[in-house]
């Protein structure tokens, strides 16, 4: 077994084995607007939005490095980066150390779908993170609802 798995913030929710929590790093973009941090380019009616974001804002999934955390400096950096454009980044921290293991990222994978089934859904991981999301979309195959992309640095 390992640890369970979180994305960073908000009320529990369980399913089947899985347990983890959802949200953003930094709870809002208006948090992250009040550091200085990002712009708040939404403006429209309250029910639209969810966190200072359209409902349909894309998504950005982000696993750290299997030292890290989500208040590692690279991990804030992208977290803010992503907000500062409008999209809605979520941290997924906490993940088991079982290279082989996918229930905790089907599990992160379909509760953003379910919290935002309109969003599309992009990845970005770290070092042995990278492992985790290569390994969940190997075995999901087709099955994801990950838009695909990759790039590696040369």
């Amino acid at each position: 077994m390992g640890k369970r798995s979180r994305v960073r913030g908000d009320s529990s929710q369980e399913s089947g084995a899985n347990h983890f929590t959802g949200m953003c790093l930094g709870k809002s973009l208006g948090d992250l607007t009040s550091r200085g941090v990002a712009h708040d380019p939404f403006h429209g009616r309250q029910e639209e939005y969810d966190n200072g974001l359209p409902l349909d804002a894309p998504v950005v999934l982000i696993l750290h490095g299997i030292g890290g955390c989500a208040y590692d400096s690279y991990v804030k950096r992208l977290v803010s980066g992503c907000a500062d454009r409008g999209w809605r980044p979520v941290v997924f921290s906490y993940w088991r150390l079982d290279w082989m293991e996918t229930r905790d990222m089907e599990a992160v994978v379909d509760h953003i779908v379910g919290r935002y089934p309109s969003a599309l859904l992009f990845g970005v991981a770290f070092s042995a993170g990278a492992h985790v999301l290569a390994t969940y979309l190997a075995h999901a195959r087709k099955d994801t609802p990950m838009v695909p992309s990759f790039k590696m640095p040369l």
